[in-house]
């Protein structure tokens, strides 16, 4: 079996078998999880739903908490500068000075008035009408009784006020309706400018001017109707002081109750039918609750509700007070408990014959409480569309899960044959260029297969190609050398009467320096004679062999000019180390002379 076919089959069973596996225990885990969320059956769900409300209602706490230390620095900062401007003996560059009659007229509306919905007078036939109003002035209020020559000191102190209330208006725009400044003089200032103001107006009689006069410190005002607008607002005022420290006057924010509400509601994602509530405690008598000084029973008293009809009332009238009640005894006695310890929680209670589910959470600065009530049978369809949901997207993911394996299956049976061939195709390939090098084209070169373990090889390749030639040149002069080398051994022993003579060497490498040579000598007295000539030069190979050659070629010049051997080999000798930097002959041993 070829590479390929091995690689292939072999990253079939690492890839394809497991995500078979994988694809088909996701499948079943899928349709148990599936199953199993829907057997948990509505409780289970509406429990989910509990509890996000109960989060959400928790959260909703928290912003209005944050808005309303909003709210509360913001009306610091308008105080601080009201009072700067009071402690003013004389006024250096003082402000346009614009009365809420200018802006009753088109004639004479101040420059940048322009018909504001936001703050639209709401009407008794629950139609509204935009007022006109002026972001870049504010407008002042003075009461008819009120002399403006003898005020007019104030006015002048009060005319800049425009630029602070604009920029505090700017860092929360959606949280401040109206921002004012009333004195114990009778003048109203007012942000963003406008009219509208009734004649028997007086700020000094409103709730929230007596509450922070009387307290000395900022204060949360219960909710009442705007003068120009009718709207429900909730108010937070704050006492000023001119330069000697007496009582001058509020500066006060109002705040839109119902919008605050929507608000929220939306930003907590909260089921539209729920109805929201801001309430707190008071006891039957109509004085704030305290646990341990009241003796009156307690009561849940409505501050806003979302379900209000935002119709337009008298700014004389009271804001009715409503109590908040349900249709168990019991649920109710643990709803008033956790009111009184300003704790959150949710409990199931009927509301207006309604089945319903009641979450709520402390403002703890503000001494109330944010509360929804939803209806129970709304959890009960969340629930029933949630585990519908699931059931489908378990079927809907069981069917992707199927294609996605198949074409997972698919792509990686592709990935498999393109991965095998992209590693055998460049193996195949140095295979035919190893076949092309062994049959002696060493002109073979191949291609740069990039940096990984391929390429490593294909660069090695290269690199022996002329490694290769130069060994191969290197192995055809050796041989060469070796064929000349043995044909300078003698090819015949002579034949000398009375003497077997036979003469060999095999050498362990192509070349060596053993060597074995017959001499014919110089005749003496009792005739010729021959020499026989061994020598074993230390080492094997080129060197050993050119040493050898060397003696073989002064033995054989010198053994026709000497008449010993002990000349012939001191001769030999002499020139040999004269010719060879490291003494190739040490020693001569001569036999036979």
């Amino acid at each position: 079996m070829r590479i390929q076919a091995k690689l292939f089959l072999l990253l079939i069973v690492i890839a394809i078998l497991p995500l078979i596996a994988l694809s088909w225990r996701s499948q079943v885990a899928t349709e148990r999880l599936g199953m199993a969320i829907a057997d948990r059956g509505r409780t289970a769900v509406s429990a989910q739903v509990e509890s996000q409300l109960r989060q959400a209602v928790g959260l909703g706490a928290t912003i209005l908490f944050q808005e309303q230390r909003l709210i509360e620095l913001t009306l610091g900062i308008q105080a601080a500068a009201v009072e700067r401007r009071l402690g003013l003996a004389r006024v250096q560059n003082p402000g346009p000075i614009y009365f809420s009659e200018d802006f009753d007229d088109r004639s004479s509306w101040p420059p940048g008035t322009m018909l504001s919905q936001e703050h639209a007078r709401l009407n008794a036939d629950n139609t509204s009408e935009p007022i006109s109003t002026s972001v870049d002035n504010q407008s002042f209020f003075v009461p008819s009784e009120t002399d403006r020559d003898t005020v007019a000191p104030d006015l002048l102190r009060l005319s800049d006020m425009t630029s602070v209330y604009r920029e505090l208006e700017e860092e929360n725009e959606q949280l401040i309706f109206w921002q004012y400044t009333a004195l114990e003089s009778g003048i109203h200032s007012v942000y963003p400018g406008s009219g509208g103001y009734p004649e028997t107006y007086d700020p000094r009689q409103r709730s929230w001017y007596k509450l922070a006069k009387e307290a000395g410190a900022l204060v949360w005002a219960p909710p009442l109707i705007d003068a120009p607008t009718g709207q429900l607002v909730l108010t937070a005022a704050m006492p000023v002081y001119d330069a000697s420290g007496s009582f001058a006057g509020v500066t006060a924010i109002d705040v839109q109750i119902l919008s605050v509400l929507s608000r929220l509601q939306m930003q907590l994602q909260v089921d539209e039918k729920a109805e929201g509530f801001i309430v707190r405690l008071e006891d039957s008598n109509g004085g704030v609750y305290d646990p341990v000084s009241s003796e009156a029973k307690p009561e849940i008293i409505i501050v806003a509700h979302s379900g209000y009809q935002a119709q337009g009332q008298s700014w004389e009238t009271d804001v009715t007070v409503e109590t908040l009640m349900g249709d168990d005894a019991t649920s109710l006695v643990s709803l008033l408990d956790d009111l009184m310890a300003k704790r959150d929680g949710l409990l199931r209670m009927p509301y207006q014959g309604r089945d319903s589910v009641w979450v709520y959470g402390p403002l703890q600065r503000l001494g109330a409480t944010l509360l929804y009530i939803v209806p129970y049978s709304d959890i009960e369809n969340m629930a029933e569309q949630a585990q519908s949901f699931i059931r489908e997207a378990t079927d809907e993911q069981i069917q992707i899960a199927g294609v996605a394996s198949v074409f997972l299956i698919v792509l990686v049976g592709i990935l498999a044959i393109t991965a095998s061939r992209s590693v055998t195709g460049p193996l195949r390939e140095l295979s035919r260029m190893a076949a092309r090098l062994a049959r002696g084209e060493f002109d073979t070169q191949a291609p740069d297969y990039g940096r990984d373990e391929i390429g490593d090889v294909a660069n090695a390749f290269n690199a022996m190609v002329p490694q290769l030639r130069e060994n191969m040149n290197v192995r055809q002069s050796m041989a060469l050398a070796s064929e000349v080398q043995q044909n300078l051994l003698p090819a015949h022993a002579p034949s000398v009467d009375g003497l077997d003579i036979a003469g060999r060497s095999l050498y362990c490498d192509d070349t060596g320096g053993d060597y074995f040579d017959y001499l014919a000598l110089p005749q003496a007295g009792f005739g010729p004679r021959i020499g026989i000539a061994v020598g074993d030069v230390t080492g094997h190979g080129v060197p050993s062999a050119l040493t050898m050659t060397t003696v073989r070629a002064l033995l054989r010049s010198k053994s026709q000019e000497v008449s010993s051997l002990r000349a012939l080999i001191e001769d030999v000798n002499i020139h040999l180390t004269e010719d060879s930097t490291g003494g190739a002959i040490r020693h001569a041993c001569v036999h036979g002379d």
